[in-house]
Order: structure tokens, then C-alpha cells, then sequence
């Protein structure tokens, strides 16, 4: 797992407090011993070598000048000696329940204890010594600590091993603010608190109000903090995680309260674990994902029916299977090229967790930006196969803009929109990278026209855009253009305008056998003329012809002019036989209407153009090669020669 930046936890302490822990600390003060505690001696207990590496072995033993930053780093909590207590006061339940103050010195707790009523307060200096499998539990009551970086409060174990003692459980403790400034906490995790093993951390939180701040959570068996509920009032900033199994497990409703101030590092599994503790999870607050400098790790279905910002810098890494579903939500994800947001699963690989899904979200803040979709498809969000993808639009009541990001090793297809029809879909793609994916885009009709040219590809198995999503043809219901990209737009099925569709220069249409473009309504622009010629040809696997191209209304902008249609005329138009032709120009009640020049008709099954007796066609510099049929043939006339 990639570790966080070392500098950025020297300058943790200089951040500013928050508001309501300067409220608790007014009028506390700071009754912290300067120096040496008395009957304490100074020696390492978890802390950091002298190189200013921590030391992750299980006794957390250490000797030297301090954990990194050194004597002239900003001081922290993760700085200071871990003070070795040779005579402590053992304290008992009737110490520490209904409202104690805690005074500097050496301390140990031998047992369980629960803290049902008033506010213990550790001052800073104290230090508590946990016998094994001590702890405490703070329901009714709740806990303040009032260390200093220099001089913090220290709740460690008598020995000190990872999961020596219990550690800290917070249930029900919502009578006030628990407060952790400048506290180090280590060696816990040694018991569950209930039967599920999600129990056993340094610090297990529910139901209850918590900060902590400048603190230190080391060495714990299992995880630093857990929090497996949203029903938490949670702040966590400026605090450093180390030498744990796993730095912390919280609700995704919560992983907003974990600040960037915080630091990641030395833990077995470096990654903040985003999950509670049913089959699923929700997000229902609105929210800001921070990076850490460590991944955020997703093991649940996830669902954010709120508005989830992720910031810059920020990597979700999400088990096999597992995916963000944005129902009824906004997710917006405004990386930068310098920090781009990477979302991927924690396997590398193609299609290694189940990806992004935008539905029941008309959100014009949905936004992916500079965000990496890395390794995604492994499973559906529904029954189709379609939905596999790295990010799935589904449905018609979806917005969502995707800009500058990478969609890489995706299965199936890196990105699926399927809301088309005259309400339909809004998406937009701009200068995205498609690279090593099973297939780039597969797209509904009606959403083509908002990818634009400016996106790149590069080593997909299918070198080309599917469009056709759902049902026997796509639709295009409202005036659309496909711009020109470096590969292909391929049609699974026909495609019927029914509004108007302008292909522009340089664009490559390709159609799989039998498959075609149909003109009931609307109009068909495929003007090339002085430019790059466009081109309407067959799958480049396919085993048979494609249809070709059909005209039914008189529209002046149907009009098609450097051109090359090839590879057509497999499948007839009308129930007559001569209406198999890779162009055919309709007649009947709205006469087809078609202007084709300078263009080339090659390969046809059947005849070149084909037209009905009351069509019209305008024509002039074509070139016809290898064509079945007549180049050009009128319903009931015979061949005829208007070109």
C-alpha cells in the first residue's frame, strides 16, 4: 500500500483547533508536569527511532531522540517519550466515575471499568498503565483529555505489546463532547467488546460524540478506531496512526470527519477502511472525502443517496464485487492533472471490482474530473450484461459530466450510458484517455452527441464506441452531432433518427451484419466536402454485410458529400426485393429526399442506390466498384443513370 508523505505530519500540530474543542479547553488550562513525572523515567515505550522511523515491532520498544521530525520538527504527540511508570497509583472504578480530575503522574487500571456518569478529566502529564485485558467503557459519561504535544496524556499498556489491554469503548456517551487533545493511545485490541470481531480496536465508538485531535493511536491489535455506526458525532484531525493492524474502520457516513491532517503510516494494511457493519452501506450525510495520504478501502456496497465531494489526490480502492452506487445522490469528483482521484479495487488487474454507477441523479454537480477508473467491471449492477462497466449510466434521469479522466483495464466497458429517448440521459465526455479496456463506450444514440473529440485510445480489445444500449435499434429523438474520433463509432442495431443527425468529417460509422441507419424523421448530414471523407462501412469482424443507409422525408439537409459507403445492401428496406441497396431513398406519402455527391459506393450485396419512383434524388460524382445489382435503380423503372 503506498505510505503517506512524511513531511505532512511535521506540520500537524500548527493546524488551528475547531471551534468546539477551544469551548471544552476555555478555562481548563494545562496542569502538565515540565520535565521528567515523578517515579517515571524517560525511556522509549512505541515511540519512534532515532532516524525518525517508528518502530513497528510487536514490544513497540525503541531507544534514540524521537519519533521523525526530531528536535526541530513542530512539536507532536507521535514526538514524545513514552514515559515508564515504576510505581503507579492503581485507580479504581470509584476514581475515575462521576466527574474525577486525574492530575499529572503515574496511574494503572487493573480491570473494567465503566464511566457512567459526569466527565473524567485526564490533565496533561498523566499517564495510565493497563493491566491485560483492562479497559475502560464510557456509556453515561463521557472523557477529557487536556494533553499537550509536549506533554501529553499517555493511556498505554502495562506492557507494551500490541493488543495487550482492551483499550477505550464509547457507547451511549453523548452527555458531552469526548475530547482527546494530545493523547497517545497504544497496545490495545486484546479482548472484543461483543461477540463480532469489528469490536477489538485502541478505541471502539458508538452512539456517542467524539474528537479527537493531535493525538497518537499506535500499536493497536485489529484497528486504531473503529466506528462502525453513522450515529456518531465524529471529528478526527491532526492525528497519527502507526504500527496498527489497520489504522481505523469507519461508516462511510463518518469517513467526511477523518481530516487530510491526519497521518497514515507503518500500519500492516495502510488504507482507511470505509465500511459498517451490515451486507451494504449508505451515505446519507453530505460530505467531503480527504485523502489521508493512504487509500480509503470500500469492502461493502456502497450507496450515497447524499452529496459526496472526493478531493483531490484522494484513491478508493474497493473490494471484488463491490462498487459506489450514486442513486438518488451527487458525487462530485473534481481531480487535477497534478492530483488526479483514483478510484480502482485493491487487486490490480482488469475487472477486479464492480465500478460506478450514476442513476436516479439529474445533479448538475455530477461531476468526474481528472479521476482514474482503474480495473473496473467484474459484476453487474443488474441483469443485462451491459452494466458491467467502470462507470454505468443507467437509466434516463441521469446527468453527469466526465472530463480528462483515465479509464483504464475496465471489463466489459469502461463507460455504459443507456438512458436515451426524448427525456433522455444528459452526459457529456471530454478529453478522456480509454486504454487497455474490453470495449471503450457503449452508448444509446441519443447520448453520443455529448462525447467530444478529444478523447484518445489506446490498446482496447474492441477498437471502437458500441452505440446501441437497449431494445432491436437506437434512437436519435433530438438534434445531434458525432464528432469525429480516432476509432470507429460501431451500431449493434439499427439506428433510426427521428430528429437531426450531422456526421462530422474524418468519422468512421460502422454497422454489424444487417444493421443500418434509418431516416423516418428528421434528417441525416454526413457533409465532408473539402475535409476528411466520412465513411459508413461493416464491422470490421463481421461475416456478412451491413443494410446501408435509408431516406423517408423530404428534408433538405438530408445530404451526404464525400463519402465513402461500402460493405452494404445486405437486407431489404420494403417487402420488394429491389429495395435491397446500400442507399435507398423512399417514396410513399413523405417522399424520400436525398443529395449524395462526390462520394463511392463499393461492395454492395445488392444495388448501389435505390430508390422508389416518387423519391427524389439529387446525385453527381459518384463512383460505384463491385456492386452487385444496378449502381443506380428505380422501383418498378429498372436501372437508370441520373449520377
Amino acid at each position: 500500500m503506498p505510505a503517506a508523505d512524511p513531511r505532512r505530519w511535521q506540520e500537524v500540530a500548527s493546524m488551528p483547533s475547531s471551534p468546539r474543542r477551544r469551548a471544552l479547553l476555555k478555562g481548563i488550562g494545562s496542569a502538565g508536569a515540565a520535565g521528567l513525572l515523578a517515579g517515571c523515567s524517560g525511556v522509549l515505550s512505541g515511540g519512534g527511532g532515532g532516524d525518525g522511523s517508528p518502530n513497528n515491532s510487536s514490544s513497540g520498544s525503541g531507544s534514540g531522540t524521537g519519533g521523525q521530525g526530531g528536535s526541530g520538527g513542530t512539536a507532536h504527540t507521535a514526538d514524545v517519550q513514552v514515559p515508564t511508570c515504576t510505581d503507579p497509583e492503581t485507580l479504581t472504578r470509584d476514581d475515575l466515575n462521576g466527574g474525577a480530575t486525574i492530575s499529572a503522574g503515574c496511574y494503572r487500571v487493573d480491570s473494567n471499568h465503566e464511566i457512567d456518569s459526569g466527565q473524567l478529566t485526564l490533565e496533561s502529564g498523566v499517564v495510565i498503565e493497563f493491566a491485560a485485558d483492562a479497559g475502560l467503557k464510557f456509556t453515561g459519561g463521557t472523557l477529557l483529555t487536556t494533553g499537550t504535544p509536549a506533554d501529553p496524556v499517555f493511556l498505554v499498556g502495562e506492557t507494551a505489546q500490541r493488543g495487550f489491554w482492551q483499550g477505550l469503548r464509547f457507547e451511549g456517551s453523548t452527555a458531552d463532547t469526548n475530547l482527546l487533545e494530545s493523547a497517545v493511545i497504544a497496545h490495545a485490541g486484546s479482548e472484543l467488546w461483543h461477540g463480532g470481531d469489528i469490536s477489538r480496536a485502541g478505541l471502539f465508538v458508538r452512539d456517542s460524540i467524539i474528537e479527537l485531535n493531535n493525538s497518537t493511536i499506535r500499536n493497536h491489535r485489529r484497528s486504531g478506531l473503529t466506528v462502525p455506526d453513522g450515529a456518531v458525532d465524529l471529528s478526527v484531525s491532526n492525528t497519527v496512526f502507526e504500527a496498527n493492524e489497520r489504522p481505523a474502520r469507519l461508516h462511510p457516513d463518518l469517513v467526511g470527519d477523518f481530516e487530510p491532517s491526519n497521518v497514515v503510516r507503518d500500519n500492516d494494511d495502510d488504507r482507511v477502511k470505509a465500511a459498517g457493519t451490515g451486507s451494504g452501506d449508505t451515505i446519507t450525510t453530505d460530505q467531503i472525502w480527504q485523502s489521508p495520504g493512504v487509500p480509503f478501502y470500500v469492502t461493502k456496497n456502497l450507496t450515497t443517496e447524499a452529496y459526496l465531494t472526493v478531493d483531490p489526490g484522494t484513491t478508493i480502492e474497493f473490494k471484488a464485487g463491490k462498487g459506489l452506487d450514486v442513486n438518488g445522490g451527487t458525487l462530485r469528483a473534481p481531480g487535477t492533472a497534478e492530483d488526479p482521484i483514483t478510484v480502482r479495487g485493491e487487486e490490480s488487474g482488469r475487472g477486479t471490482w464492480q465500478g460506478l454507477r450514476f442513476v436516479n441523479t439529474v445533479s448538475a454537480d455530477n461531476l468526474l474530473e481528472h479521476v482514474v477508473v482503474d480495473g473496473a467491471g467484474d459484476s453487474l449492477w443488474h441483469g443485462a450484461d451491459r452494466s458491467k462497466a467502470g462507470v454505468y449510466a443507467q437509466n434516463a434521469d441521469v446527468q453527469v459530466t466526465i472530463r480528462n479522466c483515465t479509464f483504464e483495464r475496465n471489463a466489459v466497458t469502461a463507460l455504459t450510458a443507456d438512458g436515451g429517448g426524448e427525456d433522455g440521459a444528459d452526459l457529456t465526455v471530454e478529453g478522456c484517455s480509454f486504454r487497455d479496456n474490453a470495449v471503450p463506450m457503449r452508448l444509446s444514440a441519443d447520448l453520443v452527441d455529448g462525447v467530444a473529440a478529444s478523447q484518445s485510445f489506446e490498446g482496447n480489445d474492441g477498437s471502437y464506441v458500441l452505440v446501441g444500449a437497449t431494445g432491436s435499434s437506437t434512437r436519435v429523438t433530438a438534434d445531434a452531432t458525432w464528432a469525429a474520433l480516432d476509432v470507429p463509432y460501431r451500431l449493434t442495431r439499427h439506428c433510426r433518427c427521428h430528429a437531426g443527425l450531422t456526421i462530422e468529417p474524418g468519422t468512421t460509422v460502422e454497422a454489424a451484419a444487417k444493421k443500418g441507419i434509418y431516416v423516418p424523421e428528421g434528417y441525416l448530414t454526413a457533409d465532408a466536402s473539402g475535409a476528411d471523407p466520412i465513411t459508413f462501412t461493416d464491422a470490421a469482424d463481421a461475416e456478412e454485410n451491413w443494410r446501408g443507409i435509408s431516406v423517408n422525408t423530404a428534408a433538405s439537409e438530408n445530404r451526404l458529400d464525400d463519402v465513402v459507403v461500402e460493405n452494404a445492401g445486405n437486407g431489404l428496406w420494403t417487402g420488394n426485393w429491389d429495395s435491397h441497396a446500400s442507399i435507398f431513398v423512399y417514396g410513399g406519402e413523405d417522399n424520400g429526399e436525398l443529395r449524395i455527391r462526390n462520394s463511392t459506393i463499393r461492395n454492395s450485396a445488392g444495388h448501389g442506390i435505390a430508390k422508389a419512383d416518387s423519391g427524389v434524388l439529387s446525385c453527381g460524382n459518384l463512383q460505384f466498384e463491385n456492386v452487385a445489382d444496378s449502381d443506380v435503380y428505380e422501383m418498378y423503372t429498372g436501372a437508370i443513370n441520373p449520377c
